[in-house]
């Protein structure tokens, strides 16, 4: 297994093909006000997943749990080239757009229709080598534990897990509640169109690795990501970076690889 460094400049440049056309209402794209922004965030997210990977010689096949806008399935396509295939639910409105499929087609990446909360993942046991799991558990209104052991089905004996998740102990979190504010919004009004879009529950470092250790996983690292933490002023975000470098467990993502096989208690933390 060889350990694999990111080009950030080759994975910016895919992230702005990707981002030209608008597929729905919230796809953000060149020419909306926080294009920029948000292609900053999307660039560090990604790196920092793709970073947890392997190279290795041979192709392997994995699974996406959440394709969305299938920007992470043609980075693994395009940089690992690895064999893609994804799933998401029927309420995704461009799942049926003529130039998200095209995409797919172009990239060879397949695609199924599976609503994890209800349906079992559509795949036989020991189908994949990987799987990506990435900002979808904090959207269910169930325990993940039922999606984990099904991924843990599917998964090939030592097979990997990615998993991410925003971290409910963040500092900003964590600031908020000693004003005894709640940093959680309020649901809206009406259900959305998409009622996935919201975040139902978000987890701390410690309920996910519980969680992952009832599932029967084996944690191998564990790693506090601060792409989504940006503060604006020049000086605030010095303070902070430096801050988050003291205490790691003050970012705003928490990403873990684990493996198919009895939970250990030595894993990497950083």
């Amino acid at each position: 297994m060889i350990k694999i460094k990111m080009d950030r400049n080759r994975i910016l440049r895919i992230l702005k093909e990707l981002s030209i056309e608008k597929l729905d209402e919230d796809h953000v794209v060149r020419g909306d006000p926080n294009y920029y922004k948000i292609l900053e965030l999307d660039l560090n997210h990604y790196t920092d997943i793709l970073s947890l990977c392997a190279k290795r010689l041979k192709k392997l096949k994995v699974l996406e749990i959440g394709i969305g806008y299938a920007y992470l399935a043609v980075l693994v396509r395009r940089l690992l080239n690895y064999e893609v295939v994804g799933i998401d639910h029927a309420n995704r409105s461009y799942i049926n757009d003529d130039r998200w499929k095209s995409l797919l087609d172009r990239e060879g990446i397949q695609f199924k229709v599976c609503d994890v909360i209800y349906d079992p993942l559509p795949f036989e046991n020991e189908s994949f080598d990987m799987v990506t799991c990435c900002e979808v558990i904090e959207h269910l209104p169930i325990s993940p534990r039922k999606l984990l052991n099904d991924i843990h089905r599917v998964l090939k004996k030592n097979g990997t897990l990615i998993l991410t998740t925003p971290n409910f102990a963040r500092l900003r979190y964590r600031i908020s509640l000693l004003l005894g504010k709640n940093p959680i919004e309020l649901f809206p009004d009406e259900l959305p169109k998409d009622p996935y879009h919201i975040h139902i529950r978000e987890y701390t470092p410690r309920e996910l690795i519980s969680l992952l250790k009832q599932t029967k996983f084996s944690i191998e690292k564990l790693y506090f990501s601060d792409c989504w933490d940006r503060p604006n002023k020049r000086l605030l975000r010095l303070l902070y970076r430096v801050l988050m470098n003291l205490v790691p467990s003050f970012r705003s993502d928490i990403m873990v690889t684990a493996k198919k096989r009895p939970a250990t208690d030595n894993f990497v933390q950083y």
